[in-house]
């Protein structure tokens, strides 16, 4: 797989991505990331890219816009039933969550960031 270096005119969002994730996996604390800009302008792309070259498990989901809440969530579950999160095989795609409490559980302090973006993030914008 190429360098996320290498997916052109990103590599300053992907250095940005990349101490985003840096700072999860030194404090153990989740974060909200939000991601704007023109329509059409790759910011699906950037965040599959990026989840792809880091190698954890994900889930990417897009909500449809006025779309029935109930219909959103059987969607919803059926994109984490194939994601490649543990315990993935517990939802059902139904509506029906089958988890037990602490089920899957993600450990990003044992992560190890990619070195050549590590430098790259630590240059800056």
């Amino acid at each position: 797989m190429a360098s996320p270096l290498d997916f052109i005119g990103r590599d300053r969002d992907m250095a940005r991505l990349q101490r985003h994730l840096d700072t999860v996996t030194e404090d153990g604390r989740g974060q909200l990331l939000s991601i704007r800009g023109r329509r059409q302008a790759g910011k699906s792309r950037l965040v599959t890219e990026f989840a792809d070259w880091t190698g954890l498990p994900q889930l990417f989901f897009t909500g449809a816009r006025l779309a029935q809440a109930r219909a959103e969530l059987a969607r919803f579950e059926l994109e984490a039933a194939s994601s490649s999160l543990p315990g993935a095989s517990r939802f059902d795609g139904r509506g029906q969550r089958r988890l037990d409490p602490g089920a899957a559980e993600v450990r990003l302090r044992d992560h190890r960031p990619r070195p050549d973006l590590r430098a790259s993030a630590r240059q800056g914008d």
